[in-house]
């Protein structure tokens, strides 16, 4: 249907009705002949004719006897397409359920007091110890001063955050009830866990529970620590913190200095 007049160019509105009586006299119009209707802005007779549809061709036009079964003789059949090359699935098979943790080490060598040569601090650095009163904590205590270390302590949660906040520690020990509560909810654990990585790779984070499995790497990994310690083996605290230092000495020393160069 025609949008715009031929000769003033303006655009063509129509009613609904209008469109059916002109849909209606081009049906009926025979082919060459032609209607006139006057254009509505310039008046100048537009004609319209119908549109003749082209005839519809389907493949036997083209493919005599193709719809009868009649296919010539000495038409070859088409190749099979070779067979896809097939890729070999280098992606790592797994077989069954996932392949249960490492255990956590054998520590029996504790009772023998002996493991490398005693650490010593050379920076005269601080370790802030959050545990409750009792034996436990005074073991940690002697241990870290035989290594030179400076001690400090915080009675409640409110001066250990504002302590956290504005001193600098070399380690920070937390007995996992310390707040009372689960490690899970401890806000002094939430604040290890995310501080900024250019402060917290300074600082040396021991938890120490009962629930935990002494220098069980995986698990000090999976609590953002780097030590974890049994409480019942605080007897033998000297010697664990020696291979722990040892084990974090090896494992990051080469980096931290890399980037005190950087």
């Amino acid at each position: 249907m025609i949008n715009h007049c031929p000769h003033c160019k303006k655009k063509l509105s129509f009613t609904e009705a209008q469109l059916e009586k002109i849909e209606e006299a081009l049906f009926r119009l025979q082919p060459g002949q032609v209607i006139k209707m006057g254009c509505p802005h310039c008046k100048v007779p537009i004609e319209l004719k119908k549109e003749v549809q082209p005839e519809r061709k389907d493949a036997s036009t083209f493919f005599p006897g193709l719809l009868d079964g009649d296919i010539p003789a000495e038409s070859p059949p088409a190749a099979a397409a070779p067979p896809a090359e097939e890729v070999p699935d280098r992606r790592p098979q797994v077989a069954g359920a996932a392949p249960p943790p490492p255990k956590p080490p054998d520590i029996s060598w504790l009772k023998t007091g002996e493991y490398g040569e005693k650490a010593h601090n050379p920076d005269d650095a601080t370790i802030l110890i959050l545990m409750p009163d009792g034996e436990g904590k005074n073991q940690v205590a002697e241990a870290f001063k035989r290594m030179d270390y400076r001690i400090d302590y915080a009675a409640s949660l409110g001066e250990t955050m504002e302590k956290m906040v504005s001193a600098s520690y070399a380690g920070v020990v937390l007995h996992t009830g310390f707040e009372g509560g689960s490690l899970a909810e401890s806000r002094v654990h939430h604040h290890m866990k995310w501080l900024p990585m250019p402060k917290r790779r300074y600082i040396y984070y021991v938890l120490v529970g009962p629930d935990l499995q002494t220098l069980y790497d995986l698990e000090a990994f999976t609590l953002s620590a780097n030590l974890v310690i049994n409480e019942k083996d605080l007897g033998n605290i000297n010697v664990i913190l020696r291979k722990g230092f040892h084990d974090h000495e090896t494992l990051f020393h080469p980096f931290l200095e890399s980037l005190k160069k950087g």
